[in-house]
């Protein structure tokens, strides 16, 4: 055993078995997971049972085989751990006190790739029966109403909230419907692990209000 090692176990936190790339340098590594642990102590020896897995491009990377540089080459199991709830909208504070009208904000993913495809973000607005009155809200939505802010995931400090240039991180497209938009997130690894949320506020009647999604960055493999 080495201080390496002597950290695989069977069962992480969240009783999720621990996951290693072992593989060539090739698009789909080999992926394997941690199926029994052996120690002997007195020898400094571990034995470990593996189990093949499948690469997931959603929560493991890899370095560019092309722009490599020599034989560095990293692979990461795990590296983006699933955190956003797909089925969560977001309410404000003041939305919630007034137990009013809200918005909700959705997705077919609770994920975002750097440099990956567009991504279509509905809103739909709901009365405090639950009856949705989206149509009563489309003619005051426009492009201005959406917005968005990066900030940081779970296992960094939580109250560092970096708000972005939009035009710098995000292409906005606007679709036929105004309470639809599609965006895509620049090629920026530096938002890796991140959260992207995407905040759609419009004024009615002197109220406003603002719905949000929060969407995982992730990688384009």
């Amino acid at each position: 055993m080495n201080p390496i090692t002597e950290d695989i176990y069977y069962v992480e936190e969240d009783n999720k078995n621990m996951r290693i790339i072992i593989s060539a340098p090739v698009e789909k590594p080999n992926v394997f997971q941690v199926s029994k642990v052996e120690t002997a102590p007195l020898f400094g020896l571990k034995r470990l049972t593996f189990a093949q897995d499948k690469f997931d491009p959603y929560t493991d990377g890899r370095d560019d085989v092309e722009i490599a540089k020599g034989d560095i080459f990293a692979m990461y199991a795990d590296l983006f751990d699933n955190e956003v709830p797909t089925d969560t909208p977001f309410h404000t504070d003041t939305e919630i006190k007034m137990d009013t009208i809200h918005c909700d904000l959705s997705c077919n993913a609770n994920k975002i790739k750097i440099g990956g495809s567009y991504k279509l973000i509905t809103a739909k607005f709901f009365n405090i029966q639950g009856s949705e009155i989206t149509d009563e809200f489309i003619p005051y939505l426009a492009k201005s109403s959406w917005s968005c802010y990066v900030k940081n995931n779970r296992h960094e400090d939580p109250d560092e909230i970096e708000v972005t240039d939009n035009t710098d991180l995000i292409t906005w497209l606007e679709q036929k419907e105004s309470n639809k938009i599609k965006i895509k997130i620049a090629d920026n690894k530096e938002y890796l692990t991140k959260i992207l949320v995407i905040k759609c506020s419009i004024n009615k009647d002197g109220r406003n209000i603002v719905g949000e999604i929060q969407l995982q960055i992730s990688s384009v493999l």
